[in-house]
Parts: C-alpha cells; sequence; structure tokens
C-alpha cells in the first residue's frame, strides 16, 4: 500500500520507509537561476538602449521576443513539468494516479517550443545584429549562410517535427486518440540537426569579433571587449556540444522522465548564455565603465579601461579596409556602434565623416546627427 507523504509533484513520494528519489529540484534552481540571470542582462541591454534613443531596431525586438518566450518556457511552465512529474523514476507510485502521465507529456510539449522558439528568435537577433554592421563581402555570406540555418532548423524543421510528426498531434500526450507518427528516426535525426545547426552559427558568430580585430584598428580598451566576447561565445558552442552525448543518452533511456532532466538543463543553458552573449556587444562600453571604477587603476590602465572624461586627442581616427565596416548614418545611434567604440559620450559628441579613412572630429556635432 502506497504512503504518499507529499502531494506535490516537485516533492519526493515516500512508499513506506523507502523514498523515491526525484530530480525535480535540479531542474527547477537551473531555470530560475539562469532565467533570472539572462533576463536581467536583457533588460540591462534594452535599458542602454533606450538611453541612446526610444526607437528600438529590429535585433532588439527579435530579442525581446525570445527573451519572453524563455521565461515563460522556464518560470511557469518547467516549474509545471516539474509538478508533474519530471525527474521521478517510472516505477515511483506517483505515475499510477489516473491522468498524471498525459499532463506531464503536455507540459512537456509546451516546454519544448517555447524553448526551441526562443533559441530561434535569439539566434535571429544575433542574425540582424551583424547584418546592421555591414561586414564585408566574404564574412556577410557567412552571415547570410546562418540565416539560412536558423530559419531552416530553428523554425521550420522545429514547426514540421512539433506538429506534424504525430498526427493530430495532441495525440503525443492524448492517449484517447488514434495515433500515427514517423519513425523515430526522424525524431533523433531532426534533433541531431539542430544541435549541429547551433553548433555551426555559434562559430559564425564566435568568429565576428575576430573579423574585427583584422579588419579595424581599435582602442586596447574595445580589443579586451572583443576578445571577452569571443571568449564567452564559445561557452553556448561547449553547451551545444554536451547535448550531443545528453541527447544520445536521454533517447535510449529507460527513465525518460528523470534522465530527461539532463537535457533540459542543458537546453535551458543553451538559450540563456546565448541570450547574455547576444547582450553583451550593446553592452561593451557600459561594463568597461563599470570595470573601471571596480579593479585597481593599474589594472584597469594595463587593460586600456581607464575611464576618460574627456578627449586626450582632437581628432580620433578608425582605419577600416575597402569594403569592411560600413558605419550608418541613422540618427538613432545603432547599438552597432558600441563594439567599433564611436557611441556618444556625454561629455562629448562626435562627428562622422564617412570615407575609407573615417576622421572623428569632436566639434562636428551637426554632422552626427541629421
Amino acid at each position: 500500500m502506497s504512503n504518499t507523504g507529499h502531494n506535490t509533484g516537485g516533492a519526493s513520494t515516500v512508499t513506506g520507509d523507502f523514498e523515491w528519489p526525484n530530480r525535480g529540484h535540479e531542474l527547477t534552481t537551473t531555470s530560475i537561476v539562469m532565467t533570472v540571470l539572462c533576463t536581467l542582462v536583457a533588460v540591462w541591454r534594452i535599458a542602454v538602449r533606450f538611453r541612446i534613443s526610444v526607437w528600438l531596431g529590429l535585433s532588439d525586438w527579435l530579442m525581446i521576443g525570445g527573451v519572453i518566450l524563455n521565461f515563460v518556457a522556464n518560470i511557469p511552465f518547467v516549474i509545471f513539468t516539474v509538478n508533474g512529474g519530471q525527474g521521478r523514476l517510472m516505477a515511483d507510485p506517483w505515475w499510477q494516479v489516473p491522468g498524471r502521465t498525459s499532463y506531464e507529456l503536455h507540459m512537456i510539449f509546451i516546454t519544448q517550443c517555447l524553448n526551441v522558439y526562443a533559441m530561434f528568435l535569439v539566434k535571429a537577433s544575433i542574425c540582424a545584429y551583424l547584418m546592421a554592421l555591414n561586414f564585408g563581402p566574404s564574412y556577410r555570406v557567412l552571415i547570410w549562410v546562418s540565416v539560412v540555418i536558423v530559419v531552416l532548423c530553428n523554425f521550420i524543421m522545429m514547426l514540421i517535427l512539433h506538429f506534424a510528426f504525430c498526427r493530430p498531434y495532441y495525440s503525443r500526450w492524448d492517449f484517447t486518440v488514434h495515433q500515427e507518427c514517423w519513425p523515430a528516426a526522424v525524431s533523433e535525426g531532426t534533433a541531431y540537426a539542430q544541435i549541429v545547426a547551433n553548433i555551426i552559427t555559434d562559430l559564425i558568430y564566435a568568429a565576428a569579433p575576430i573579423v574585427y580585430l583584422r579588419h579595424v584598428q581599435l582602442s586596447k580598451r574595445t580589443q579586451w571587449g572583443v576578445r571577452a566576447v569571443f571568449l564567452l561565445a564559445l561557452v553556448g558552442t561547449a553547451i551545444s556540444v554536451a547535448k550531443i552525448p545528453t541527447t544520445y543518452h536521454f533517447l535510449r533511456s529507460t527513465e525518460p522522465m528523470s534522465d530527461a532532466v539532463d537535457l533540459s538543463i542543458c537546453s535551458i543553458n543553451e538559450v540563456a548564455v546565448g541570450i547574455i552573449i547576444a547582450n553583451l556587444p550593446p553592452l561593451r562600453k557600459t561594463i568597461n565603465n563599470l570595470l573601471a571604477k571596480v579593479l585597481p587603476a593599474k589594472f584597469a590602465s594595463t587593460l586600456g579601461m581607464t575611464s576618460r572624461k574627456q578627449s586626450q586627442n582632437p581628432i580620433a581616427s578608425v582605419y577600416s579596409s575597402k569594403g569592411h565596416t560600413k558605419l550608418g548614418k541613422s540618427a538613432d545611434d545603432e547599438s552597432e556602434r558600441y563594439i567599433l567604440e564611436l557611441e556618444d559620450r556625454k561629455a562629448q559628441r562626435t562627428g562622422i565623416v564617412k570615407t575609407t579613412h573615417v576622421d572623428i572630429h569632436n566639434d562636428t556635432e551637426s554632422s552626427f546627427r541629421p
């Protein structure tokens, strides 16, 4: 006879003197911590963007959409999946209650959809950001390749998997209807294809800072910021790589509800880290200013993070090779200017003369804002 000590799905089931293991708390903790962290970074980015201009760009709106989907997936719905039984062993008496398996599969389906499409919007935001930077022809081809990969693998292919793999799609959790599904190999192949697509696009995005260092002469402070973005981008790539063996183990597991925790944690971290890294370039100057105040003066000076309240030279020059890094003329000061350190400063206004050799004059405010 089963004596259940707790009625909530997140707690362990007690049968007699035996307490059934439940890994749900691992998923809940990871979900809340990573979601709060990445959401705060995204809100910070939007706040900084608003200080520059109230008109948000396409990249900003896509990021906002991705953050909202990620938040909804991880705060309410991950908690719903844990309360519904994710993290429990299949032999746990918890599953003997009618309807619990159906409810859990339904919550997992919704959470997976939200997570996947949140990743799609985050990737699309990065693509829009890089497009606005207007790199040289060679790298722009790679950006367009990443756009095609993101649309095909992170959106269209996922739509087909979620809503056409089994017909009707709600037969995934509704056992009262007749189900017709494609072979399991299709689902497995799609899962691996999405992971590989994420790795490829991550590497393309991570190469962007390296392209800047090769073709644009930047200050030491900016170079350190660019290197940091490159290294952090590799963290997201590492998570995607780690997801491959995790997916392989899950698809062959005899304890799908318990082992699904590992795969869910990988997916949560993958999107959260992607959001954090994608929001770093627009926050580079703000972060550098904070580090300049926190780090010892000598160390900050070595990294080129010394706070500059006034310009040391009347004219600052930024060189770029032909065909690389065009600077837009929009009056809303697009956030990509932060990478090239051409953003407005409270203490000085800068002007841009758009030639192969771009000169920034301190005394020409009118040329910066039409």
